[in-house]
């Protein structure tokens, strides 16, 4: 018999409760990991490429076409990892488990930086979900980037003491300079201003603490060798409203909506409600981050917080300042912005009794799990896209056709355009045959020779 005053109802705790949207869209995206034939992980599957045909160069079975570099080179943590689990399982399963513990780490980390820093766990946890762990990089493929992205909420994360500790920031710095190298200048920034804001002392701990990482850095400026990629180079023209507009939306882009393009359609063309939706969602979000950048100029509330608001402020105009395109890097801005939103969110997401948004203001939590909602929703859209497109890369055509317009490319990625990579690399690891299909990126741990062309007869 039910006792008065109960419900068969089960109830949820609110506590609990906040954490179902982020915790279903964790769900349905192991299931994507580990349920499609592809990951929709764009250049990732080049990394995982990479990693095997190290793996072939280590073990002695490589293609005289590749070779190791004698030089240290960031932008290598997910294909070391890789590699070293390609002894152990097929290359495909070394990339499936490698997203896997990512998203592992990556939802670890999230607790301790919200725990860490005092943070309203209704508001972080989505805005750490859509902006930093599952943004438009990750989406893109630059798990290297997002590694280095953990590093800095890894350090964020320590005690203030920790933080200072020269051990520490040489440690992490190094961390930073083996993930990708704008997480080091954003971490150079970071430990650079605490040290400013503390004393003479602690600057020059700060700068020989540094000094590992920035050797590293030096040897390999002076040592790489890229010129197979192209010399990028955009002019900047700052009193252009085009300009100004696209820095907006690289903004925006960290809004929670992604574009697939799979083979000749967008979402534009397959389904333009949820495209225009989810356009609608990110640049609602552009406007909250935009609101939550002019609160973190505000005197924080924590007097060590004041270095973090400089630094917010150095991210930032670098941010506006950089090109759009510059050595040989597509929108170095959105390398920079992610570690200054991660700064941002440690300013402005605190409880109310650390100075935060007062608890009345409901609508914030509601905002953030729309946020989580959109995320979701165009997760799902990329299951139901593959399952009736299948599994199909961009044609040059179509991409050059994109490229005159502005509406088709918003927030798109192209899940599946190294299929090819990864159909030869499956090939020549069932058949014990080393990989000899050409690489992309030379930014890596490994290099390519020049293919030798045969030589015309003499008529």
């Amino acid at each position: 018999m039910q006792a008065p005053g109960t419900t068969f109802v089960p109830t949820v705790d609110r506590r609990h409760a906040r954490m179902l949207l982020p915790g279903a869209y964790g769900a349905v995206l192991l299931l994507v990991i580990w349920w499609f034939r592809y990951l929709p992980l764009a250049d990732f599957n080049e990394w995982a490429y990479q990693a095997f045909i190290t793996r072939t160069l280590l073990d002695g079975t490589g293609s005289a076409v590749f070779y190791l570099r004698d030089y240290p080179v960031p932008y290598i943590t997910s294909q070391l990892w890789m590699t070293g689990l390609n002894f152990f399982m097929s290359p495909v399963a070394a990339a499936r488990c490698t997203v896997t513990a990512y998203l592992v780490v990556a939802a670890w980390l999230a607790y301790r930086f919200v725990e860490a820093n005092r943070l309203r766990p209704e508001l972080a946890y989505p805005a750490l979900l859509v902006c930093i762990v599952c943004n438009s990089s990750f989406w893109s493929g630059y798990l290297n980037y997002q590694c280095g992205l953990l590093v800095l909420m890894a350090y964020l994360s320590l005690p203030d003491d920790r933080q200072r500790d020269p051990r520490v920031v040489c440690g992490v710095s190094l961390l930073a300079f083996a993930c990708h190298g704008f997480c080091l200048l954003a971490f150079g920034v970071l430990s650079g201003m605490q040290a400013l804001y503390r004393s003479r002392r602690a600057v020059l701990h700060y700068v020989i603490a540094m000094v590992p990482a920035g050797l590293l850095t030096l040897w390999y400026l002076l040592a790489k060798s890229n010129d197979a990629m192209p010399a990028l180079h955009t002019p900047v023209s700052y009193g252009d409203v085009r300009f100004l507009a696209y820095k907006f939306y690289t903004l925006s882009k960290a809004g929670p909506y992604q574009n697939f393009m799979i083979g000749d359609l967008s979402d534009l063309g397959r389904l333009p409600s949820l495209f225009w939706l989810g356009c609608a969602a990110n640049l609602a979000a552009a406007v909250v981050l935009l609101r939550m950048q002019v609160l973190a100029l505000k005197r924080p509330a924590v007097a060590h917080h004041a270095a973090l608001r400089a630094v917010a402020v150095v991210l930032g105009a670098a941010y506006l300042l950089v090109p759009a395109t510059a050595l040989q890097i597509v929108n170095p801005g959105e390398r920079l912005l992610y570690p200054q939103l991660l700064v941002v969110f440690v300013l402005t997401l605190r409880r109310p009794d650390e100075g935060g948004l007062p608890a009345r203001r409901r609508w914030a939590p509601v905002a953030a799990s729309m946020a989580v909602g959109v995320a979701l929703l165009s997760l799902v859209n990329l299951m139901g896209s593959t399952e009736a497109q299948g599994y199909r890369g961009v044609s040059a055509d179509t991409f050059q056709s994109a490229q005159q317009g502005y509406a088709e490319r918003f927030y798109w990625h192209r899940p599946y355009q190294f299929i090819a990579m990864q159909d030869h690399m499956v090939e020549r690891y069932t058949q014990g045959r080393a990989p000899e299909m050409p690489i992309t990126f030379t930014t890596s741990l490994i290099g390519m020779h020049p293919v030798a062309r045969p030589t015309p007869p003499t008529p």
